[in-house]
């Protein structure tokens, strides 16, 4: 293999991993609880190919000029920032997840819960004979008979 086929598997192999790692970020933030399975899925997916790529792929590259050192690349800085990231969109979608969880364990004994059943301004509370609304016309009492 040449040294430019491996710079592009390498740079594919970390944009896959950052690239996973934004998108499970992007669902934390921006979709909420809907896509917290996929964030998973992407964050896990994420932590694995920084991983693979920090253990498997080393590639490092310098230019000397005169026995001094003018550049050098090591592949290993790219994907610790990778797994970094991946790790870090990890602990948000699990916090998210348990936050959620949390909300949907505690709704029912919340105050939230405890009042009126349905959407409707006038439902009735807990069960009880439904109020007729204030601008509704009805008259609170008796009907009157003339």
């Amino acid at each position: 293999m040449t040294f430019g086929t491996l710079i592009s598997l390498a740079s594919a192999v970390w944009l896959l991993s950052c690239g996973g790692s934004l998108l499970a970020l992007y669902w934390n933030i921006m979709a909420g609880a809907q896509r917290l399975r996929s964030a998973f899925i992407a964050s896990c997916v994420a932590l694995l190919v920084g991983y693979l790529g920090l253990s498997r792929i080393h590639l490092s590259a310098s230019k000397t000029v005169n026995g001094h050192v003018e550049w050098s690349i090591n592949s290993r800085w790219f994907f610790l920032g990778a797994l970094v990231l991946g790790a870090a969109s990890l602990a948000l979608t699990l916090w998210n997840w348990r936050k959620a969880s949390s909300r949907l364990a505690a709704g029912p004994l919340t105050m939230a819960g405890s009042g009126n059943h349905g959407d409707e301004p006038g439902a009735p509370p807990n069960g009880g004979p439904a109020k007729p609304l204030g601008n509704s016309g009805a008259v609170e009492g008796p009907p009157s008979v003339s």
